[in-house]
């Protein structure tokens, strides 16, 4: 369709600009229309013929997990719903483009990586790698074409790192997130996937018991189990007491409960006891 063949010419001629930027060599060789359709002929073949998705694609239509490692672009930076070239950074709403180089998807950005994009950081063309990432909206409902902005990516500072420019986008191979020292974990960065820590003390367990008259008890993990004890025996003798006392001894007989009212309070007022000694 005519949508799908502009998305994908818009995609194909930012990557050939790229790399014609970096590599200026290349501008004889790729920067020509007939690789332009090269191009667009190899993505209808993988995709129609071959069947292959990208990443995007596979998580706006429902098929992948949006919390796997993978690595997108950021090809526009928003600002209160506009492109960057026309507000100012220091007091506006930021958000990202993403793209795997397929597809897009806007994506909300917390403080800290606000305050990155700041302090140009996080700029157009750069590549982030993302794990536990969040869709916002319902997956599986539209096409990539068909999504707009009714679906959009929630990003972490504590789980976006930037990547090198030579890395390859979407999916990563190895899916186990990457590590992070506690030193560089911010306060409002969301998340953290995977920490590098060293425990250099284990403290035991501590248990704080509040008595009736308001004082506690800290007890370590060995008293604690003394104390359960203690109190299982004890519930136990009080249950044997109840049962010898006040329960006829012959399995023949059974208690009876006297008709009257006052009969009843009665055996109410000899269970009191047995019972606050099992609490």
């Amino acid at each position: 369709t005519a949508v799908w063949v502009s998305n994908h010419y818009r995609w194909i001629v930012w990557k050939l600009a790229g790399m014609v930027r970096s590599f200026p060599y290349l501008h004889e060789t790729i920067w020509t229309p007939l690789y332009v359709v090269e191009q667009l002929l190899f993505r209808y073949e993988k995709e129609y013929a071959g069947g292959k998705r990208s990443c995007l694609k596979q998580i706006i239509e429902g098929d992948a997990p949006v919390e796997l490692l993978m690595v997108l672009c950021v090809s526009r930076i928003i600002i209160n719903g506009r492109d960057i070239s026309s507000e100012n950074l220091d007091s506006s709403y930021l958000a990202l483009e993403l793209t795997d180089g397929w597809y897009r998807l806007n994506a909300q950005i917390d403080e800290v990586l606000s305050k990155a994009i700041r302090k140009n950081s996080i700029t157009i063309g750069q590549k982030l790698l993302i794990y536990g990432a969040q869709l916002l909206g319902s997956a599986g409902s539209s096409t990539p074409l068909e999504a707009g902005d009714s679906l959009q990516l929630r990003l972490f500072a504590n789980s976006t790192r930037r990547e090198r420019w030579h890395a390859k986008l979407g999916f990563q191979r190895q899916s186990r997130p990457f590590q992070l020292a506690l030193g560089h974990v911010a306060v409002q960065g969301g998340p953290v996937a995977l920490v590098d820590a060293i425990i250099m003390r284990k403290f035991e367990l501590c248990f704080v018991e509040t008595n009736v008259d308001g004082t506690k008890t800290t007890r370590n993990e060995a008293e604690e189990e003394v104390e359960r004890m203690r109190r299982l025996v004890s519930r136990c003798i009080s249950k044997d007491f109840v049962l010898n006392t006040f329960l006829p001894h012959s399995e023949s007989t059974r208690m009876r409960v006297p008709a009257n009212s006052d009969g009843a309070i009665q055996i109410g007022k000899w269970l009191v006891f047995p019972i606050n000694s099992c609490l």
